[in-house]
């Protein structure tokens, strides 16, 4: 999320400027004051809610409802379809 925006140094992108700043609040927000907060809103709640941590990786090609992860299963970004059970979802954009 914090990549580089493309371009060099003699030849810079578009929009660097505006990604530099982007990159830089990012970074300096406090993500695990952030998580203990939300932890503790969800707990004392009037209908306290369960948090689960769950690893990123690969949640775009995990199918939800068998739980099957293939790179084949994401055709496009916005069209996913499971190998295993044939789910079919489609996200606009």
């Amino acid at each position: 999320m914090t990549k580089s925006a493309k371009g060099t140094k003699d030849k810079p992108g578009k929009n660097v400027k505006a990604k530099s700043g982007l990159n830089r609040s990012i970074l300096e927000q406090g993500w695990g004051l952030f998580c203990q907060q939300l932890t503790d809103k969800a707990t004392n709640a009037v209908t306290p809610v369960e948090i689960i941590a769950i690893n990123p990786a690969y949640t775009s090609l995990r199918c939800s409802e068998c739980g099957y992860t293939d790179k084949k299963n994401r055709e496009s970004q916005a069209l996913f379809h499971c190998l295993s059970c044939g789910s079919i979802r489609i996200t606009q954009t």
